[in-house]
């Protein structure tokens, strides 16, 4: 089977009935721009003095030059200054409006695994080197909500399926399928992107101690759990997708565990089960304050999950 819309002409691409499913859903490229980093016409490492500074220069704007070790999900540092003189600019990028509220995600792959990209929604106007994308909304969607999509497991999974061993394209990205804008609880997940960037920035020297770790986690796992709330798909795919990703933990410097314990086996959605204040219940304990998966409650309700989004 080829899937023609939203994954590029793959036959029998990993999770295929979830691009089946999602074929008609709008794309990442409807409603944004999106264009790579700027480019210069001379050798960055024979004219690095030139091109890029740690300091304020004139003619410099700061940015960002790699992505490694300096971009991770909803968080960018180490920035430095790059060099927008007309005349060193190889092709249109230079002339992008960079000052504008836009996001940014990595032009190479971030590992081997699934996850390919990080997502940093930015309205400081960074410009960003080749390395980076820029992604400019078209609609009134915030950019938190789009470094939100771009970050959870599915646009990740896209890009897994689509892409080779090293890059993420423009066009890849532009393909990626979109929730549909009117059921994407925006609000929300702005509040919550924010929310971890505000923590994220004030704890930097706690990231090694697992007791404060948690409420990192608990903020990208709720913020995963209403994206893929507004994609709907049926529990059976989504917990297909989740289990994907599987000891790769997502892209951020402290431990992120799998997105289910091995053994938690109802398909339920991701927004539900956290919904469980599961922070302090494992999933033994859990199974004993619902009913057993071969009762006939919870064979009713996940039947009934399956049936209202089939």
């Amino acid at each position: 089977m080829e899937i023609n819309d939203g994954v590029s002409a793959i036959r029998n691409p990993p999770l295929w009935e979830i691009w089946e499913y999602l074929s008609d859903n709008p794309k990442l490229g409807d409603i944004a721009e999106i264009h790579g980093g700027i480019e210069w016409n001379i050798p960055l490492k024979k004219s690095l003095e030139l091109l890029v500074s740690s300091v304020h220069r004139a003619g410099f704007r700061k940015g960002l030059d790699k992505a490694h070790g300096k971009l991770e999900c909803y968080y960018a540092h180490g920035f430095v200054y790059l060099n927008v003189e007309n005349k060193f600019s190889r092709t249109s990028a230079h002339f992008l409006p960079w000052e504008r509220p836009k996001v940014i995600v990595n032009a190479q792959i971030i590992g081997r695994g699934p996850w390919r990209v990080c997502a940093f929604p930015d309205r400081e106007g960074l410009v960003c080197y080749q390395n980076f994308i820029g992604i400019w909304p078209k609609v009134a969607l915030s950019i938190e909500a789009i470094a939100a999509i771009l970050n959870s497991p599915l646009a990740n999974a896209a890009l897994f399926v689509q892409e080779g061993k090293r890059h993420n394209r423009v066009r890849s990205i532009g393909s990626i399928p979109i929730p549909p804008l009117e059921v994407l609880d925006y609000i929300k997940i702005d509040e919550l992107v924010q929310g971890y960037q505000k923590i994220r920035r004030e704890r930097t020297d706690s990231l090694c101690k697992e007791s404060d770790n948690w409420e990192f986690v608990k903020y990208l796992r709720e913020i995963d759990g209403l994206i893929l709330k507004a994609y709907d798909l049926p529990p059976r795919l989504e917990r297909q997708l989740l289990d994907f990703f599987r000891g790769y933990p997502k892209p951020v410097p402290f431990p992120f565990p799998d997105y289910f314990p091995a053994d938690f086996k109802p398909c339920i959605p991701l927004y539900q089960y956290l919904e469980m204040d599961m922070k302090q219940t494992s999933a033994g304990e859990l199974l004993k304050r619902i009913e057993p998966i071969d009762s006939e409650v919870i064979h009713e309700f996940v039947l009934g999950l399956e049936q209202r989004q089939a």
